[in-house]
């Protein structure tokens, strides 16, 4: 990471299907400094069929973030894409129990 306190690393390929798989890995603490630069990564996802948002090495998520997770999954998902939360862990994955008890977002860890 630089001098801020997060980072998204993006990456694509395809899946076993070979469909366009996009995988947003963030890394660090995902408060209000991190809105913008999530908020753009999310929206520049072109052609992928598939988004895939990593949060295994996420160390704090605030109720905004997960706000925009919830924007992104509709804005998104259309016929034929999905957009996929996996790999909370501890702390986010108690905030995401608490604002995301149906599990919309999270499809496997």
């Amino acid at each position: 990471m630089t001098g801020q306190h997060f980072a998204i690393d993006i990456g694509e390929g395809v899946d076993s299907e070979s469909e366009a798989v996009t995988r947003l890995r963030l890394r660090g603490e995902f408060d209000l400094a991190a809105h913008d630069t999530l908020r753009a990564a999310l929206t520049d996802q072109g052609s992928a069929k598939i988004i895939v948002i990593d949060l295994a090495e996420v160390s704090l998520i605030d109720a905004a973030t997960v706000s925009l997770l919830f924007e992104a999954r509709v804005t998104a998902t259309g016929p034929g894409r999905t957009l996929q939360v996996v790999g909370a862990f501890g702390v986010v994955h108690r905030v995401l129990e608490i604002l995301d008890p149906s599990h919309v977002l999270r499809c496997g860890g």
